[in-house]
């Protein structure tokens, strides 16, 4: 295995940029990645680190999550 070293406030704003550009709410966003709105503000400002699963989750998912959401008129802000 290789050591990365990671900006955590670049992944964590960049997640935030993402989640704002989908128009989806940080209550909506932390269901679908299995968190709680409180982790998922701590990644977006970069105070902790985005696990593992939740970055595998955002890869293989992340454009069915968005499909998904935008054609679901409930989930729009």
């Amino acid at each position: 295995m290789k050591l990365v070293l990671v900006d955590t406030k670049f992944f964590g704003k960049t997640l935030k940029q993402a989640r704002n550009s989908a128009h989806i709410k940080r209550t909506y966003a932390a269901r679908i990645l299995g968190t709680t709105c409180r982790h998922l503000q701590r990644y977006e400002s970069g105070k902790e680190l985005i696990p593992e699963n939740i970055l595998r989750r955002l890869l293989a998912h992340g454009f069915t999550l968005l499909t998904i959401k935008n054609s679901n008129p409930q989930n729009k802000q």
